[in-house]
């Protein structure tokens, strides 16, 4: 009777998982490299939900809501109670080590918006939905987030006065922003 040779050496079983552990190794370092813009794409989207949700609250409530930016990191809903007063919505705060701040040399956002106010103490949304300032006239804003001394996190969320449309953009380091 002839010996059964069929299944795996141990060659050919320690060529397959010396090959997996480095395909795992690579994963590991492409993954840890790419987890700080992750982090910050999420530190946005809680930005833009949050300043999405208070002009939806001013509108359906039919108030004024003020988004008032409370810390490096945190930011708080408060609706305005007319002639006086205010309720206190909701709060958030950002992840990771994530701060609302600014590069010098990203420039502005392909919405012309402006750096100069760049980061403002508070947005307020009117009845209309409009982000408009203490006079009551429309206005656009910026808001810059990124962890501090990694230029590659540096993210933007506008907001445009009239209609309150929210956008999120990414920093292409050394290059440009990109919509996300």
């Amino acid at each position: 009777m002839i010996p059964d040779d069929s299944g795996y050496s141990l060659i050919e079983l320690m060529i397959v998982v010396g090959l997996i552990g480095t395909v795992a190794a690579i994963a590991t370092i492409t993954i840890g490299a790419a987890r700080p813009g992750f982090q910050a794409d999420g530190a946005m989207r809680v930005v833009i939900a949050e300043i999405t949700a208070a002009r939806e609250t001013a509108l359906a409530q039919r108030r004024f809501v003020r988004v008032d930016f409370t810390g490096a990191d945190s930011l708080a809903v408060t609706r305005v109670e007319y002639p006086s007063g205010e309720t206190p919505l909701r709060s958030a705060g950002l992840e990771s080590g994530i701060e609302f701040g600014l590069v010098d040399e990203a420039g502005d956002t392909p919405d012309g918006f402006g750096i100069d106010a760049a980061n403002p103490d508070s947005l307020l949304f009117n009845a209309d939905g409009m982000l408009v300032d203490d006079s009551g006239n429309p206005i656009n804003e910026s808001i810059f987030l990124l962890r501090p001394g990694m230029p590659g996190t540096l993210r933007a969320v506008t907001v445009l006065g009239s209609t309150g449309r929210v956008r999120g953009y990414r920093w292409v380091e050394g290059d440009r922003w990109m919509r996300i």
